[in-house]
């Protein structure tokens, strides 16, 4: 039997000590709250909401200092069942399909997963993929009849760009709503930032980022790719091609600071050599950039290594493109340049710079074309499917796949499951290893063409067993001076 949601959690507040103000406005302790529930449907019981409830309650009190949090409104989007906006940004995603929402009465006929990403701050424009990618397959798990017959729930929290709310929210996922599993982080510093939680809590993390490697914990799993499946191929292959001369830019925190580390460590392997390094804050300005694209210039390297995210993305080549080393053929390479920046910042100004993935929108495979397709058609043309999309979808899927065949979310339980799982990706077949937690990833190099699309230039012939200590890795090919103009497409 269902209950009303509406009546449910008006009288949750009430329950604790928050009183329904006139029309459909709630006020508690001086926090102004909309609630937007109009049409809402009746498939969410008060047992599945009382653990955002709570959070809600846990979050307020965290602002014991006088901020006042943002409003709060729920709403009722066009394909999700129900999300739930809670000061700090709290959702509740229940997805819909032959198993969802509606057949919620009790926490124990659904899985609950913490989702992590943010959809504010400087972070927002690349993390976005991480959650429809994360959406995209607990829809696809659900609508094939869930795990076991019950749906997967997601409780998603807005870290905003910010490591202390990746450290705050995680905690308030696993301690005040009892939630043991969690997929998220982008930055370094938002998994760091996590990472003692979900291990005193003994919870599990899906990580499904790209990173600098040199970590290991047994309460993590990494879907992304680690130094030895992106980093070495990348700057063996701009050496071969361009030369040994570097010129580092990154964003100032732990992933481009290790990154740019490993890549020094192979150029003087190489013999090549870096010719300046410079990092901007994760909210820094188009004036910034332009003044380490004028450091850029002075230098006049082969190559420019750019490990800047989020929205300096698009400051940094948007600058480097007025140049007259843009003109001459002097590539950007990046390891975390995809599709999304690229379509943002215009196909003229990507044009003809590298990045490195496991996966980008243009592998030729049936079923990496059978995820686009479907990426699309789900989430619309703006938003193209690119490697951090598809390791938030491969990452559920693999959960998926271990909750079936293991049958509870028991850490112990879940985790001897997961390891050594294989699966089918878009990018290829991919498969958990079992000793290091981290997992074996196509890697790929690609060139962006006059229509944003990303010509591959290098595939791995399989997939690449991950080395997240660099123990085994070289650099092939000694620095050489090779025609820019033919490679790079310019005229």
């Amino acid at each position: 039997m269902q209950t009303d949601y509406h009546a449910g959690f008006l009288k949750g507040f009430a329950q604790q000590g928050f009183v329904a103000a006139p029309g459909r406005g709630m006020k508690a302790m001086g926090v102004h709250a909309s609630a937007e529930l109009d049409g809402v449907e009746n498939f969410l019981s008060w047992h599945a909401a009382r653990p955002v409830l709570a959070a809600f309650i846990s979050i307020w009190r965290s602002f014991d200092n006088g901020v006042e949090p943002e409003r709060a409104k729920v709403i009722q989007p066009p394909v999700f069942g129900v999300e739930f906006w809670l000061c700090a940004k709290i959702h509740i995603t229940c997805m819909r399909g032959s198993v969802g929402c509606s057949d919620v009465t009790d926490l124990n006929d659904c899985w609950r997963i913490g989702v992590l990403f943010s959809q504010t701050g400087p972070t927002a424009l690349a993390e976005r993929a991480l959650l429809n990618g994360t959406r995209f397959a607990i829809e696809e798990v659900n609508k094939a009849g869930g795990v076991r017959g019950k749906p997967i729930i997601a409780v998603e929290m807005d870290p905003a760009s910010d490591e202390a709310r990746y450290r705050d929210f995680s905690r308030v996922i696993t301690e005040e709503m009892g939630i043991s599993v969690v997929f998220g982080g982008y930055t370094s510093a938002g998994r760091k930032a996590m990472i003692p939680n979900i291990e005193r809590t003994d919870s599990l993390l899906f990580y499904p980022t790209f990173y600098e490697g040199f970590e290991y914990s047994d309460h993590v799993f990494y879907f992304g790719s680690c130094p030895n499946q992106y980093i070495v191929q990348l700057v063996d292959h701009m050496i071969q091609k361009f030369g040994g001369s570097f010129f580092l830019v990154g964003a100032n925190y732990v992933f481009p600071r290790e990154s740019n580390r490993i890549i020094k460590e192979l150029l003087s392997q190489a013999g090549g050599r870096v010719l300046g390094e410079r990092y901007l804050p994760l909210d820094s300005t188009a004036k910034q950039a332009e003044a380490v694209v004028r450091d850029i210039v002075k230098a006049k390297p082969d190559v420019v290594f750019s490990i800047l995210v989020g929205d300096q993305i698009l400051d940094f080549y948007s600058a480097f493109h007025r140049t007259d080393l843009r003109k001459a053929g002097v590539p950007i390479a990046s390891i975390v340049t995809t599709e999304t920046e690229i379509d943002r910042m215009g196909h003229d100004i990507a044009l003809g710079h590298y990045c490195a993935a496991s996966f980008f929108d243009t592998v030729e495979s049936s079923g990496s074309k059978r995820f686009v397709d479907n990426f699309q058609q789900r989430f619309g043309e703006s938003f193209r499917a690119n490697s951090s999309a598809e390791a938030a979808y491969n990452q559920v899927m693999v959960f998926a796949d271990a909750l079936e065949r293991c049958g509870t979310i028991s850490t112990p339980a879940l985790r001897e499951a997961v390891l050594g799982t294989q699966f089918a990706a878009p990018q290829g077949d991919i498969r958990v290893d079992a000793e290091n937690h981290h997992t074996y990833l196509w890697s790929r190099i690609g060139v962006v063409d006059a229509a944003g699309k990303i010509e591959i230039v290098y595939n791995s012939p399989r997939s690449v067993p991950p080395d997240p200590y660099l123990i085994n890795h070289d650099i092939k090919h000694p620095p050489t001076q090779a025609s820019r103009k033919l490679s790079f497409g310019l005229d």
